[in-house]
């Protein structure tokens, strides 16, 4: 972030005071293509190259085919037995937050062996040399589902010798918006459809030795929210496709860099309270129920400079029972504090989703004290039609 603030006043120097920066002359384009990482919750870093293109999209990326096979990602289709897809509603679970806090909060996904083996796998053989990827990937798909209501999830993923896997991408598609997100559609049960699902956007080399592999399941919790039934696909080996956006290296690859980060020096500061961060996967298996807490606690600071204490902190509990999509839970919670001479102020939230089969049920609640006296609250509760979703 800290050099995406230095180039960004770059750009503004030059557009809004006429300043000369050079950042016009640079490419039009420019990517970090990052380096084969194993799996983790957080990274300090991102090692990786920094790339040129004159635009996008760009000559120097073009488009590989690989064929969906029951045996796996091939050049040519294979019409092997028909393949059956049906992944539990716990499926997704370590597939990472969708955006993520940064820093040390360990909110990115980590190894997908268990995410891997809930769905369908298609992978490649060893790489003879370095892969590298820039852009979507696509997958090209023929299916069919037994329910009118379901969502495909597709994700890349960096196989290492060890059988480790990290995730690279991933992509959803509710197939009912297959043809239109405006005027969605249900399924028919039983009759294949075609849909294409655009993978999020990716610079990944990956490195001679390791496989690509594709996982492609129907649940995806608790990114998405699971469909009122559990549906189950048929996929015709042969059928599908993953059409791979693969770069090839270019002069100057690795001639850009960049000078060190800059920013303003922090205000000075005392510490009151340290900050925490966790995730926590809780199994009952007697009632059969998961639940993942992630707690973000951002302590509490005194501004020294100008008397001013802060304090603020988030909850949120995702609770799934297997085999049932309509026990899906969500609450999330954040408190807000300050404090500044005679005022001391706080603020709490709490927001709850349910569903049924057609409704989403939202319940929420605010409430202000100060002083630890309670001056204000609100809550209420809305019944949403769940439209397709």
């Amino acid at each position: 972030m800290r050099q995406l603030l230095k180039q960004a006043i770059r750009w503004w120097r030059h557009w809004l005071v006429g300043e000369d920066t050079g950042i016009m002359e640079e490419p039009a384009y420019t990517v970090l293509i990052k380096d084969p990482h194993r799996p983790a919750h957080f990274y300090p870093d991102h090692p990786g190259q920094w790339v040129g293109e004159p635009g996008w999209p760009t000559p120097s990326v073009e488009t590989k085919r690989l064929y969906l096979n029951a045996n796996g990602l091939a050049m040519e289709p294979a019409t092997d037995p028909v393949m059956r897809l049906k992944s539990p509603v716990t499926a997704g679970r370590d597939c990472g937050r969708y955006g993520g806090y940064g820093g040390e909060v360990p909110d990115m996904a980590g190894d997908q062996r268990r995410e891997d083996g809930l769905g369908l796998c298609f992978e490649t053989a060893e790489l003879e040399d370095d892969l590298v990827l820039l852009g979507a990937a696509v997958v090209d798909l023929e299916l069919a589902s037994d329910r009118p209501q379901a969502t495909i999830v597709a994700r890349l993923c960096e196989i290492w010798p060890d059988g480790m896997s990290t995730l690279i991408t991933w992509g959803a598609l509710n197939l009912s918006q297959r043809e239109s997100r405006e005027a969605p559609t249900p399924l028919e049960p039983g009759e294949p459809v075609k849909a294409l699902l655009e993978l999020n956007h990716c610079g990944r080399r990956l490195a001679r030795g390791n496989r690509l592999r594709l996982v492609l399941s129907n649940q995806h919790w608790p990114i998405l929210w699971p469909a009122p039934e559990m549906p189950t696909f048929t996929l015709a080996s042969g059928a599908s496709a993953l059409l791979l956006p693969v770069r090839a290296a270019q002069p100057g690859d690795g001639d850009i860099a960049f000078e060190p980060a800059e920013m303003s020096p922090p205000v000075a500061a005392t510490e009151l309270r340290e900050t925490h961060d966790s995730r926590i996967v809780t199994i009952d298996a007697g009632k059969r129920c998961e639940t993942l807490t992630l707690d973000s606690d951002y302590g509490r600071q005194r501004l020294e400079d100008r008397g001013i204490e802060t304090w603020s902190a988030v909850r949120d509990v995702m609770a799934i029972t297997e085999d049932d999509p309509l026990s899906a839970r969500l609450e999330t919670g954040w408190t807000l504090g300050f404090k500044s001479g005679e005022c001391d102020a706080e603020a709490t939230s709490q927001v709850t989703l349910r569903s049924t089969a057609t409704q989403f049920h939202l319940q929420w609640r605010v409430e202000a004290r100060e002083k630890n006296e309670t001056i204000f609250t609100r809550e209420g509760k809305a019944w949403i039609d769940r439209d397709h979703l």
